[in-house]
């Protein structure tokens, strides 16, 4: 028979299959007299399993405790093995690689053992996807280990602990990575207490898009002082109903938090961003109804410069949102705090804000005033504010670069009783939609040159004096063309 194989396979005699009991590989140091083995090995080329047991339906059993000879587990080497359950390479101190989908679809295998593998830098794409038994997975000690590949550990439906302990060199979650394992309850490192995704001050540079969607077991992230960190991806938590805390403080070097990053997190209530000074942008629908979020603390994003379309839309408990320490600020995207119905008071003073985007605050019916004062504000977008039914006040005063109201703005205000534009010097369009409110004209200069004198171009420029039952028309005589009184009330409607 030749030289007796380091690894066999054990099994009874007969035809290879299912039926035939199970199979174990293991060390042949532990093994029976050679007679009760069939010649069914392991295939290696220098230090590497092959692909030879794809698809094999008895194997229960993969035991390669301590083997210093592994270097690397080979693309699909067991995949779809459906009777596998348990698989322990701890301590194979030689081992750097496990290939892409080296273990999918082994649907009875629960327990993945990798821990002190000192040399493992990388495990493949899909390496563990579809293992819809697997609960628990060892990558304690993996000090080597740079990166969970995109798809590892999706749809493990039972997963529930995943221990990253003394991973000290994970700098990447790829995309999708734990994706729809909805009994995830913990990962991370043991040191820290506490449930959810728990690796504060690992050298993490990004967490990939839908890294850990729709885990719904997961009730906090503790990624504090990890000052590597550049990006939370998009949907990067997407749909985690459970999730309640997260920690983001100290990481500096966080640039962005991407579309839906946190969308649909239902039970969120504190997030921490302290000392994200480098955070530039809220992506889209980050937070899009996360409905128990009460406040968002934003003191020490300096850097903010964007709050992107649908940010915060449907926030149904937002009682407040403060952005005067954000200096940079110039954009607050269409919908951005859109149906935020708890929303009662909105800071915007500091900012360098240059535009609201369309139902920037729509169906915000608790907010009650907004102070836009010497804002470098160009334009408001239709439907602003529409609905925002306890709002009585809209102070513009001084907004010189202010060219535009669009349609809708103010419309469904219905207790707003003043729209201070004085100031406004370069107002060339205001829409139709300012509800019941008194308008306050004064120093429109380029708008208002010729107004009084042009029904037409009233009608044209300004169509909404046709639904104002009240108006005050203040127009400064700092203009040889602006030569009348001011008129007040209805004398002031164009005829």
């Amino acid at each position: 028979m030749g030289r007796f194989p380091k690894t066999i396979a054990r099994r009874p005699r007969g035809r290879l299959g299912a039926g035939m009991g199970s199979t174990t590989i293991s060390d042949a140091k532990r093994a029976r007299p050679w007679r009760d083995w069939c010649a069914v090995s392991i295939a290696r080329t220098r230090g590497v399993l092959a692909e030879s047991y794809q698809m094999h339906m008895t194997l229960m059993t993969l035991d390669l405790r301590g083997d210093t000879s592994l270097r690397a587990v080979g693309e699909r080497a067991f995949q779809s093995c459906h009777a596998l359950s348990t698989m322990d390479l701890s301590g194979c101190s030689a081992l750097s690689t496990i290939g892409a989908r080296a273990f999918a679809g082994c649907l009875a295998l629960h327990i993945v053992e990798m821990g002190q593998c000192t040399h493992l830098e990388h495990i493949g794409a899909h390496a563990f996807a579809g293992c819809t038994e697997l609960e628990v997975v060892g990558l304690s000690g993996c000090s080597a280990m740079t990166a969970v590949e995109a798809y590892v550990f999706q749809a493990c439906a039972t997963l529930t602990w995943v221990d990253l302990s003394e991973c000290s060199s994970l700098t990447h979650l790829g995309s999708f990575a734990f994706s729809g394992c909805a009994t995830l309850r913990w990962i991370g490192t043991r040191s820290v207490a506490g449930l959810g995704l728990v690796v504060p001050g690992y050298p993490l540079v990004s967490v990939g898009s839908g890294a850990f969607a729709g885990c719904e077991a997961l009730s906090a992230i503790d990624l504090s002082g990890c000052t590597l960190l550049l990006r939370l991806e998009c949907r990067a938590f997407h749909g985690c109903t459970g999730l309640a805390r997260i920690d983001l403080s100290r990481c500096r070097a966080m640039a962005g938090i991407g579309e839906d990053a946190f969308s649909q997190c239902s039970a969120l209530s504190a997030v921490d961003l302290s000392g994200c000074t480098a955070l530039e942008a809220l992506g889209a629908c980050a937070f899009a109804q996360c409905i128990s979020l009460g406040a968002l603390p934003l003191t020490d994003c300096v850097s903010l410069s964007c709050v992107c379309m649908e940010c915060f839309a449907d926030c149904t408990s937002l009682a407040a949102i403060d952005l005067s320490s954000c200096p940079m600020l110039s954009r607050i995207e269409a919908g951005a705090f859109e149906g935020c119905s708890a929303l009662a008071s909105t800071n915007l003073s500091g900012c360098a804000l240059d535009h609201i985007g369309p139902r920037a605050f729509r169906n915000c019916v608790e907010l009650a005033a907004v102070d836009l004062t010497r804002a470098p504000l160009t334009g408001i977008g239709t439907g602003a504010f529409r609905c925002c039914h306890a709002m009585t006040r809209v102070n513009l005063l001084h907004c010189r670069s202010l060219t535009h109201i669009d349609d809708d703005a103010f419309f469904h205000c219905q207790a707003l009783e003043s729209v201070d534009l004085s100031g406004c010097m370069v107002l060339q369009c205001l829409g139709h939609g300012m509800g019941h409110s008194t308008i306050v004209w004064a120093l429109c200069l380029s708008t208002l040159t010729a107004a009084p004198h042009s029904s037409a171009l009233a009608k044209r420029r300004f169509p909404s004096a046709l639904h104002s039952r009240r108006w005050t028309w203040q127009a400064a005589l700092h203009s040889s063309a602006l030569s009348h009184r001011p008129l007040t009330a209805a004398a002031s409607l164009p005829k």
